[in-house]
């Protein structure tokens, strides 16, 4: 899962993400510390490539982070 910074964002390993989460009971604290650090640690590496953009005004590539954004969002209010 945390090999690819793109690989994160493709629905089969959202997918993948979400079912781990859906199952919190079922995951080892170790492997949940895990998942919650790639999904922490994703969040910001585009939060960050994201002001990066904005400082560059750089709109389009800016937009591009949005859904990868949102998409992590969702798995941490999850």
């Amino acid at each position: 899962i945390a090999e690819s910074f793109e690989a994160n964002t493709s629905p089969d390993t959202f997918d993948i993400l979400c079912t781990f989460l859906k199952c919190v009971d079922a995951v080892p604290g170790i492997l949940m510390n895990k998942l919650l650090d790639i999904i922490m640690s994703r969040l910001a590496a585009e939060v960050d490539a994201s002001a990066h953009d904005i400082d560059h005004e750089d709109q389009q590539t800016c937009a591009a982070h949005k859904v990868p954004m949102e998409m992590y969002a969702f798995l941490l209010n999850w």
